[in-house]
């Protein structure tokens, strides 16, 4: 074989790759969106997910928190849109988010002797700022500042990273590609 049958191969060999791979792309995308999965949130973690996000993120409760987390952990892992894939934090992420809101809730009923999502405001933002500062104690789950982190990152991508949220900051909406939705 010379040298120009060799780069035709390979040209040819890089279009069917290429062309296989976005076939294959379609396909994952198609079956995961019919495919709905269980819910991993009840109410409770629904309501202290919302409070902690509206604490972290003004306006995150009201622009769906908590169901952008439940769309997300219950999503393909390959196409959540978490903090934590971006992080590479291995799926399933429920493993970091379950264990680490109970321990919020733990240090909570601890410090205040309510659950997070019957206290005020005030509570709450003290409570975010001890998980921030890493003061919980004990903490069965992943570091609190990484959680606070994390939490954070999703809330802000929530209340502000949405057309409605450049809405509310005044500032025009111009993306590149338009997004189906919102998340």
């Amino acid at each position: 074989m010379d040298r120009r049958e060799f780069m035709l191969l390979g040209a040819a060999g890089v279009g069917i790759a290429a062309g296989l791979a976005g076939c294959g792309h379609e396909a994952v995308a198609a079956v995961t969106r019919t495919a709905p999965a269980a819910p991993v949130l009840d109410a409770t973690a629904r309501a202290a997910l919302n409070a902690l996000g509206e604490a972290l993120a003004p306006g995150a409760a009201k622009a769906g928190f908590a169901d952008y987390l439940e769309t997300q952990l219950t999503a393909a892992p390959e196409q959540a849109m978490l903090m934590l894939r971006y992080l590479g934090v291995p799926a399933p992420h429920t493993d970091f988010y379950l264990p680490a809101l109970a321990a919020a809730q733990a240090w909570s009923q601890q410090k205040f002797g309510k659950p997070i999502e019957a206290l005020d405001a005030t509570a709450t933002a003290e409570l975010v700022g001890d998980i921030a500062g890493g003061k919980p104690a004990p903490w069965a789950a992943a570091p609190a500042p990484f959680f606070y982190f994390v939490l954070r990152a999703d809330a802000v991508d929530v209340a502000y990273g949405t057309r409605a949220g450049f809405e509310r900051l005044g500032v025009p909406y111009m993306a590149h590609i338009e997004p189906a939705g919102d998340w």
